[in-house]
Formats: structure tokens, C-alpha cells, sequence
């Protein structure tokens, strides 16, 4: 498809770009994986940045397990692998200790593929949905690299509500997204509803992660036959206002999510302990949300899943 050009990103300026290394910093020598090892989270952070500069091409580096990862400095969430392992802890963790062999994941918004990677390291199948074809390239790359191609289907599409073609963004990274009515430029993507993609690929989903920077609502819309069957034990999605793009009301998929017979959890991987959790409905929305079906169940696997090794640390 011939690419066209996206509006220009303003230039940060010197303060600005001041802080987000401040907030940067914080975030890798505070993050749990890196506890008590801020020295080597500080080094590998160092050699990341300058690894980036002396090469401009792919960087190859070891992930989680034995697993490893091809990305480049300017690609956030490689980046994040590298320092930290899991950006996300407890999303990540949780697929560590939840995802069994007979497991399907759908990894919807894949980006490069660290969640798609991880569902493999449990001897998980996963299907891994990238629209983007610039990102859709890297997470082929660590497909081949960890040589899992009969564990994962990749498949460059968007998902929504209906068959159809979108207009997306091009060139930014992990904020790549479905374009709203107010945004001008992007590339042309197939489009298609993720009851039709479980129809077709034949693998009925054991969880779901949807991280489709606002458009969860759409993708939701398109998958209510997905969302009820029995089958599908747990839900990961990123709620976190980005919807409103498209003027849709993130609690709504909340309660959509309740009415299908979950329950909002939250996951503690240092300690494999699932809760409950009540989100607090006075927010703007509801941010990074995880849902399962039967809490004592997904309680055990996590008792009982293998301990993995992430950096400095072990889970």
C-alpha cells in the first residue's frame, strides 16, 4: 500500500526532554524487577543508549528465559525490554504464571511481539495482530529469532467492529493508531472483527490482551461471540483515556467486560497473589485493567506455573 505522510511531531524542548529522562530513570531504577540491582539497571540503560548511537541498525539482545529480542533504540517498547524486562509487570507476569501449553493467546496489538514471545515461552499458541508495517516487520523478526513459527500465527490487520479498511498512523512507534475524523495522513489498513479472526485461524482463545491505543471499544464491538464463550478465561486491555479520540466511554467497556462474567483483578508476580480489585469509578477511566473468569482457578495456576527468570530477577 503507498504510504502517506503523517503530521510532523512538535520538537520537545530542552526542558522537556530533561524531564522525560528524569521520569525515564525513575521509572527503570525504581521498577521491581530492578531493585537491588539499580547499578546494572543503570549500566544496561547506558549501554542501550550508546549501543543506539555507534549502530543505527537492528540490535539483537536476551529477553526473558533464554528468549531473545531484535528492536532498535528509538522503539519504545524494545527499549523497554531491554532495561527492564517486563515494562508491564503485572501483565507480564501474569501470562508467565497463568499461560499453560493448551493455552491460546491473542496478542491484539502486538507491536514488535515481547507479550507474543512470552506466550510462546509457556508453550502457548498465540495469534499476534499488528496492523502497523513498520512494527508488523520486528515482531516477524523475533518469530524467526526465537524460532516459534508453529506456535505463533501473525496476522497485519486491524481489528474493530465490522469488515472494512482504516486509515492509520505511520512512523509512530508504539503510539501507532487508528486514525480519528480530526487526523489527516496514514496508510490504508485491512480491517477485519476478531469473531471472524477466531473463526478463521481456528484457535478459540484461552485470554485476550487488547492494547490498541483508544480504539479497544471497536475492537470489543467486534468480538461478542469471543468475549462470552466459556472458553475464554481472561482478559488484559489498556483503558487508559485514549478512547476518547474517538468520543467512546471507556467505563462502558468496562462493564461490558463485568456483564460477560468477569472480574477486575489485580496480580502481584513477585508473590503470585491474584485479587480482587474495585476500580475507582470517580476516574476519568479506568486505566490498565485485567479481568478473569474464576478467580480460584487462575489463583492456582499461578501456584503452581514454573518460577522465570527476567534479568535480575526471578518470578
Amino acid at each position: 500500500m503507498a504510504r502517506r505522510r503523517v503530521r510532523q511531531q512538535p520538537i520537545a524542548s530542552p526542558k522537556r526532554s530533561l524531564r522525560a529522562l528524569i521520569e525515564t530513570l525513575h521509572v527503570i531504577l525504581d521498577h521491581p524487577f530492578n531493585r537491588g540491582h539499580r547499578l546494572s539497571a543503570l549500566t544496561r540503560w547506558m549501554q542501550w543508549q550508546a549501543s543506539g548511537r555507534l549502530w543505527q541498525g537492528p540490535l539483537v539482545f536476551p529477553f526473558v528465559e533464554g528468549t531473545r529480542l531484535v528492536g532498535r533504540r528509538a522503539v519504545i517498547n524494545a527499549s523497554g525490554a531491554y532495561c527492564v524486562g517486563l515494562v508491564e509487570p503485572d501483565w507480564g507476569g501474569f501470562l508467565l504464571h497463568m499461560l499453560q501449553p493448551d493455552d491460546v493467546l491473542y496478542d491484539i496489538g502486538a507491536n514488535i511481539g515481547t507479550y507474543t514471545v512470552i506466550g510462546s515461552i509457556c508453550g502457548a499458541r498465540v495469534v499476534a495482530v499488528e496492523p502497523a508495517p513498520e512494527t508488523y516487520s520486528m515482531l516477524l523478526d523475533n518469530i524467526h529469532l526465537n524460532r516459534i513459527e508453529t506456535l505463533v500465527k501473525a496476522v497485519r490487520v486491524g481489528l474493530a467492529a465490522s469488515e472494512s479498511t482504516m486509515a492509520f498512523s505511520y512512523g509512530l512507534d508504539s503510539i501507532n493508531h487508528v486514525l480519528s475524523e480530526s487526523e489527516c495522513g496514514g496508510i490504508e489498513i485491512p480491517v477485519t472483527t476478531l469473531d471472524s479472526l477466531v473463526t478463521r485461524s481456528g484457535w478459540r482463545p484461552t485470554g485476550i490482551k487488547v492494547d490498541v491505543e483508544g480504539f479497544e471499544t471497536a475492537v470489543l464491538d467486534g468480538a461478542g461471540d469471543t468475549l462470552t464463550d466459556p472458553s475464554l478465561r481472561f482478559v488484559l486491555i489498556e483503558l487508559r483515556g485514549h478512547g476518547k479520540r474517538y468520543g467512546f466511554d471507556e467505563w462502558a467497556v468496562h462493564q461490558r467486560i463485568c456483564g460477560a462474567g468477569f472480574l477486575p483483578v489485580k496480580y502481584d508476580p513477585m508473590n503470585r497473589v491474584l485479587r480482587p480489585y474495585t476500580p475507582n469509578l470517580s476516574l476519568a477511566h479506568p486505566g490498565d485493567m485485567m479481568y478473569v473468569r474464576d478467580v480460584p482457578l487462575m489463583s492456582a495456576r499461578a501456584a503452581t506455573a514454573p518460577k522465570r527468570r527476567i534479568l535480575n530477577a526471578t518470578i
